[in-house]
């Protein structure tokens, strides 16, 4: 997949050890190339817990990261709004019918992470609303993701452009 983005300013709100990007007077929006036959997973919103980070994002087991996640999911977005639209069509009920959560996986927090923590090697859950666009024809098409929640609103543009796959690099 080519990516190509157009980098909005954004700040960081905390809310424990949660951090929302909130946009500051425009909306982000990405730009990607992409072949045909190529769906497009697309997330809303989520919340990860992990083995490293402190409460109440902390889980020691794979049965405690998944509580956590999804307690966490409810106590932070439970009454959030949100809306994905594929070229201006919305997706509907997706916020409870393509929930899930993550298998169990591990990734390195460098040094200077987002956490603020000693570089590590970690266990996560992530719970979370998505969805995945089915292959979209040749063309120009627009994702919409809108967010309202913890008191902000964020809506995330994705511009993609398909092409033949015997013409993507």
């Amino acid at each position: 997949m080519k990516r190509e983005s157009s980098a909005a300013p954004t700040r960081a709100v905390r809310s424990g050890s949660w951090r929302l990007l909130r946009i500051r007077g425009q909306r982000p929006t990405r730009a990607c190339t992409l072949p045909t036959g190529t769906g497009v997973f697309v997330q809303s919103l989520g919340n990860e817990c992990s083995n490293v980070e402190p409460p109440p994002f902390f889980g020691a087991t794979e049965a405690e990261l998944r509580a956590c996640a999804a307690a966490g999911y409810e106590a932070f977005f439970g009454d959030a709004t949100q809306s994905i639209t594929v070229d201006g069509v919305t997706v509907s009920g997706f916020e409870d019918r393509y929930r899930t959560q993550t298998p169990l996986f591990s990734y390195t927090l460098p040094p200077d992470n987002l956490y603020g923590l000693p570089p590590a090697n970690a266990l996560a859950i992530s719970d979370g609303a998505a969805v995945i666009v089915k292959p979209l024809p040749p063309g120009e098409h627009r994702i919409v993701v809108h967010i309202e929640a913890l008191g902000g609103t964020v809506e995330l543009v994705y511009n993609l452009t398909v092409v033949p796959r015997a013409h993507f690099d």
